[in-house]
């Protein structure tokens, strides 16, 4: 019994030896450390866009959206260019010739118009607006017959419009009959002048720009 004393007391110094902890090293100080870390999330960070590069940004967009626009007025330009028509106070002026579209005293469109019918609607097609169709004649015959005449021919144009998906409410056809000619319809000796009246026997096609 007394030599096992020596040898507990060696295992319970060994026990407390184990039992103490190292000396835990003291902390940098903390505005060191947060200094650093701000400076290295500011340098990871991508620049801020300059107003410049801003500018420029936003000038892409627009620049993008505007080559769009005129692109598509140019492509309404080059219709209104085929029917021979014109812009004035922000809406489209067109006159398809009488002659073109219906046979002599008749209000049935002519095969022959297709062509000139089919421009109209691609160009109307790109609208949005009120189509006003206004038909008009020349002076020979009676006045209420043209006035007739007229109505039944802007008439037709219509249904031919909306046969081929334009919308009923959009066509607005009147008949002036041999008001508002464009070229008188004798010369200046009185004498007929037929290249005149061809000019007056007309359909009117009247459009806001979209």
């Amino acid at each position: 019994m007394k030599r096992a004393m020596p040898v507990l007391c060696v295992l319970v110094l060994a026990t407390a030896a184990c039992n103490r902890q190292a000396p835990v090293p003291s902390a940098a100080p903390t505005g060191h450390s947060d200094a650093v870390d701000a400076a290295a999330v500011a340098a990871a960070a991508p620049p801020a866009p300059t107003p410049t590069n801003a500018a420029q940004m936003q000038g892409s967009g627009l620049s993008g959206t505007v080559s769009g626009l005129n692109a598509e007025v140019s492509d309404l330009k080059g219709l209104i260019g085929a029917l021979g028509g014109e812009v004035r106070d922000r809406q489209i002026h067109l006159a398809l010739p009488a002659d073109t579209l219906f046979a002599f005293d008749s209000s049935d469109i002519q095969p022959a118009a297709a062509a000139e019918l089919g421009t109209l609607l691609a160009l109307l097609q790109q609208t949005t607006g009120p189509i006003k169709l206004l038909g008009y004649t020349d002076d020979k015959g009676e006045e209420a017959y043209n006035l007739n005449l007229s109505q039944r021919r802007a008439d037709a144009v219509a249904v031919w419009l909306s046969a081929r998906g334009i919308a009923v409410s959009r066509l607005l056809p009147e008949g002036r009959g041999e008001s508002d000619p464009v070229a008188a319809n004798t010369r200046p000796d009185g004498s007929d002048d037929p290249q005149a009246r061809q000019r007056n026997r007309r359909v009117e096609v009247v459009v806001p720009l979209p």
